[in-house]
């Protein structure tokens, strides 16, 4: 079980960068098509950082 949560600590640190990147990005100056593709990945990290907080049994905020 130690070995699975450090996995997922790691995993979870690198999708909370990655979520603050797409959040600056999102803030510049985009084209239709380039928000529309960055709000998916934000999605997507969103359910990410969801799962791996559900596997560890905590509320994702």
């Amino acid at each position: 079980m130690e070995n699975k949560n450090l996995e997922l600590e790691e995993v979870q640190n690198l999708l909370e960068k990655l979520q603050s990147l797409l959040h600056l990005w999102m803030e510049g100056h985009l084209s239709g098509e380039d928000a529309y593709i960055l709000s998916i990945a934000t999605e997507i990290n969103h359910k990410a950082l969801q799962e791996i907080t559900r596997v560890r049994g905590i509320k994702y905020s």
